[in-house]
């Protein structure tokens, strides 16, 4: 299990009027109670892309549907 309050995507599309996507969060209500995706979760052991972020271990998940 997969534990979660709330979690972020992207917009499919960009905004028109700053041609970035922008971040959509998600959650079962305002109360962002705890509950679970069924799906593999696991601390990420390699090379990132900003190496200013790389002082906390990033958590990856996969989520089964």
């Amino acid at each position: 299990m997969v534990p979660f309050n709330s979690f972020a995507e992207y917009a499919p599309e960009p905004n028109p009027e700053t041609k970035k996507k922008d971040v959509v969060w998600f959650a079962l209500n305002e109360d962002r109670m705890l509950t679970a995706f069924a799906g593999i979760w696991t601390e990420f052991k390699g090379d990132r892309a900003a190496p200013s972020q790389s002082q906390f271990p990033d958590r990856i998940k996969s989520m089964v549907s």
